[in-house]
């Protein structure tokens, strides 16, 4: 087992950072696993050979993926045939499953593996089939997801979440002292942070006596933020360092929002797409939430400004709201349940026993 080779593929930093966890735990078991990955900065640090940088490949929404449909079949076509060179005994998918999908098929003579699975149960529900086709096994990281999937013979098991393992290991070495600042999450791609960081700016001079400070995407260049603030001193890329010391939080629907609320930080999301992908992600998405917190907790603990709802006025006023302390106690209560539900072992750990225990 511990010449394994394993290939993984994550294609946005969310995926980069989690990919990282998986490296981690397969080296802290043997570093003679072979492994090489489609990823980021985070996986490269970990060890392995990053084969390909997702910021070759940063796309999002509708209209967008349109646009370069060219460039994202070349780039599939690369992935799939330095994964057939390099023969894994397993592929670990993770998360972007519009190009992961894809990829699987064809990939189906090898051991595949999914590590936090595609929201089927909110939108595109016939990937159901192509998981219970082609994948081992499907590793959940959020609870509901089990039940949901179970019911089209995916084989799903939950195996925790690990923003809840990486914000726990953070805060158990780092001590927090609550700031005067509110942390600004405008986004990990180009069109969110040029759609949402005007719109949390303006809301922000609305309180002169307090600081803001901008979580900045590591894929991302600084000429990307530069119309919108006076200097790089107001960017920090490390989010946790960001959150820790938070007052309060602005932030665009992902993981992020999880993370806030794992911190314990009053949140309000701020989330506008381009008019037409949300047009059809509208028609196409059946849900009562589009924040994870929310989701889990499967009712409202925070607030979600979407598309023309997110405005200066209206950030503004929920802003107001989570920073008073009738806010804060509301908001903070609600994260337990979000909290309680995720509570399981570590999410990375449990993924690979489960992964390996597939024979090759």
């Amino acid at each position: 087992m511990n010449n394994l080779k394993i290939y993984l593929v994550a294609g946005e930093l969310s995926g980069d950072t989690h990919g990282a966890g998986l490296i981690r735990e397969l080296l802290s078991r043997s570093e003679s696993f072979d492994i090489r990955y489609m990823g980021g900065n985070l996986m490269e640090k970990e060890g392995g050979v990053l084969a390909f940088h997702y910021s070759e490949f940063a796309i999002m929404g509708f209209v967008e993926v349109l646009k370069n449909i060219r460039k994202i079949s070349a780039y599939l076509k690369e992935v799939e045939n330095d994964i057939k060179s390099f023969q894994p005994d397993h592929v670990i998918f993770i998360d972007f499953p519009g190009f992961n999908l894809r990829l699987a098929k064809r990939l189906s003579f090898l051991n595949l593996h999914y590590y936090i699975a595609p929201k089927a149960w909110a939108w595109n529900k016939k990937r159901v089939h192509t998981l219970a086709k082609y994948f081992s096994t499907v590793n959940c990281i959020l609870p509901f997801e089990v039940e949901f999937f179970s019911k089209y013979g995916v084989p799903a098991k939950y195996v925790g979440n690990p923003s809840v393992n990486q914000v726990d290991t953070f805060l158990s070495k780092n001590r927090s002292q609550k700031g005067n600042y509110i942390a600004l999450f405008p986004g990990s791609r180009k069109q969110e942070v040029e759609r949402v960081l005007p719109i949390m700016l303006e809301s922000i001079g609305a309180f002169p006596g307090i600081e803001f400070r901008i979580s900045k995407a590591s894929s991302l260049r600084f000429e990307v933020y530069e119309p919108f603030i006076q200097d790089k001193s107001q960017l920090f890329e490390d989010n946790y360092k960001l959150l820790q010391d938070a007052k309060a939080a602005l932030v665009t629907s992902g993981t992020a929002t999880l993370e806030t609320a794992l911190f314990n930080v009053p949140q309000v999301v701020c989330y506008i797409a381009n008019p037409i992908s949300y047009f059809i992600a509208k028609r196409l998405v059946k849900l009562k939430y589009i924040s994870l917190v929310n989701l889990i907790a499967d009712e409202p603990i925070v607030t979600e400004l979407i598309q023309n709802e997110c405005t200066e006025n209206s950030v503004t006023e929920h802003l107001n709201y989570i920073i008073s302390d009738e806010g804060q106690k509301q908001i903070t209560a609600g994260y337990e349940t979000v909290r309680t539900k995720l509570s399981t072992g570590d999410s990375g750990k449990n993924a690979i026993d489960n992964i390996l225990s597939i024979s090759s």
